[in-house]
């Protein structure tokens, strides 16, 4: 049986790489990437799957990719993104240098956007996923050429064919190599969920069906994971494993809210609660009072909302269309059934002034929500934030390192600087407060080991 590698690639810095963005860990936490999640069951009927990610083994490039020529491997599938798109490359390039025989096959939503133009530059990459979904990666690597609908490839002579009718409305797939993930690299905080260890992840749903122009999931179409493919993943991980803490890493696991009420009933009805799950969700599905009770009888434990901004004409301007109040409402929803919740916040969207970021910090300031994510804004590939910036001379049309978490963009010095620091000050507000500080640690204390203490160190020296 041939042998297949999905790679979570070597970079200079722990990072996310979850399809849609690449961005590195604001701390020491992070989860594994939901496309080869999804691949690895798909796969492993025909071929003999391993994963790597060279920080689950404090692995450098040179050992990485001793590693990859090693392995005797068939191909490898490769997850990548904006920030580290060239180091990601440079990689693989490197592996089939000395490997030629070997297939090459990439997986990012960017590639709907620049696809096209990455295998012409790129004549060693033999594959571009557009949707991990669907069984496209399969028939490739079983050379059935004729059936692939949403990949950039290359056949068996060497020519060049260009796919893109991905995203069926509807998908599920075999039930993932959860244990190939579960690497002590992945965690989340204290508080996510009620108890720490380790999760699975996996995904109800794909792509986005709002068009935030900020998000590059807006590029890649919605569609639904059957609901009863769902439950038996969740059937094999109750049965199987004794892994009780799952993360949803949809868009947004609300999108489609009958799906996610027919989910929560069925989760409800067999568990009675006992899967802990957390999930990202739209703010308006949260307005539905039955709606979160549902999610919280399933198991649900934390809910992490988009709010982006506090002003509602810079939330317009971008397609945003949730407001302020209705963030605060979905926070207060939750906190009532016992869901904590995370809410999003953007920097650096054009438009911003000083008096957008104090109606940022005053809604901050009466949020009553567990924990907030502050990011800059970003013109990444398949966006309308990006043709704005392009428009404007603020970007150039090749991938320049953008990172959601590291420094702003779309601004000078200057104004970079004070993005910097309205985003410390608004971590200072928010997190720093005695009311919230105390009961906070009181509360998250029996999940706290000393790793933790030592990022939180960490992470206040830069908030100061």
């Amino acid at each position: 049986m041939k042998k297949i590698l999905l790679l979570n690639p070597p970079s200079p810095q722990l990072c996310v790489r979850d399809y849609y963005c690449t961005f590195s860990a604001k701390a020491a936490y992070c989860w594994p990437p939901q496309d080869l999640i999804a691949l690895s069951g798909r796969l492993s009927g025909d071929f003999r799957v391993s994963y790597y990610d060279p920080h689950s083994h404090g692995d450098d490039r040179r050992r990485s990719l001793e590693y990859v020529l090693s392995g005797g491997f068939h191909a490898v599938i490769f997850t990548t993104g904006s920030l580290y798109l060239d180091e990601d490359i440079s990689f693989v390039k490197a592996v089939k240098e000395r490997l030629p025989g070997i297939l090459i096959v990439a997986s990012s939503a960017i590639f709907r956007s620049i696809g096209e133009d990455i295998m012409k530059k790129n004549p060693f990459i033999d594959g571009l996923l557009l949707d991990f979904t669907n069984d496209d990666a399969l028939k490739f690597l079983r050379g059935d050429y004729g059936g692939i609908s949403g990949m950039f490839f290359r056949d068996g002579g060497g020519a060049l064919h260009l796919k893109d009718n991905a995203g069926t409305g509807r998908f599920s797939f075999p039930v993932p190599r959860h244990e190939l993930f579960n690497g002590r690299q992945y965690r989340f905080p204290p508080g996510f969920f009620d108890k720490r260890g380790p999760f699975f992840t996996t995904v109800a749903s794909a792509g986005c069906p709002f068009k935030c122009g900020f998000c590059t999931a807006a590029s890649v179409p919605y569609s639904r994971r059957d609901t009863g493919n769902i439950m038996e993943e969740m059937d094999w991980i109750w049965r199987k494993t004794d892994v009780r803490n799952i993360f949803f890493a949809d868009c947004s696991f609300t999108a489609d809210p009958g799906a996610a009420v027919d989910l929560c009933g069925r989760l409800s009805a067999l568990y009675g609660g006992s899967l802990c799950w957390i999930c990202n969700s739209r703010a308006e599905p949260l307005l539905e009072k039955e709606t979160v009770r549902m999610l919280r009888r399933a198991g649900c434990r934390m809910v992490m909302i988009g709010a982006e901004s506090g002003d509602e004409q810079v939330l317009k301007r971008h397609n945003k269309r949730v407001s302020p109040m209705q963030v605060c409402e979905a926070v207060v929803n939750c906190r009532r059934e016992g869901i904590r919740t995370l809410v999003y916040f953007i920097l650096g969207l054009p438009g911003e002034d000083q008096a957008s970021f104090a109606k940022t910090a005053d809604f901050i300031k009466g949020l009553r929500c567990d924990f907030i994510s502050v990011s800059f804004a970003m013109p990444d590939f398949g966006t309308a934030l990006r043709q704005e910036a392009l428009a404007r001379g603020l970007c150039e049309e090749t991938p320049g390192g953008w990172d959601h978490s590291g420094r702003p963009f779309l601004s000078g010095e200057e104004e970079g600087q004070r993005l910097l620091a309205q985003r410390k000050s608004l971590y200072r507000r928010f997190y720093l407060r005695p009311g919230r500080l105390v009961p906070r640690l009181l509360g998250y204390a029996g999940q706290l080991k000393a790793g933790d203490f030592q990022e939180g160190v960490r992470i206040l020296k830069s908030w100061l």
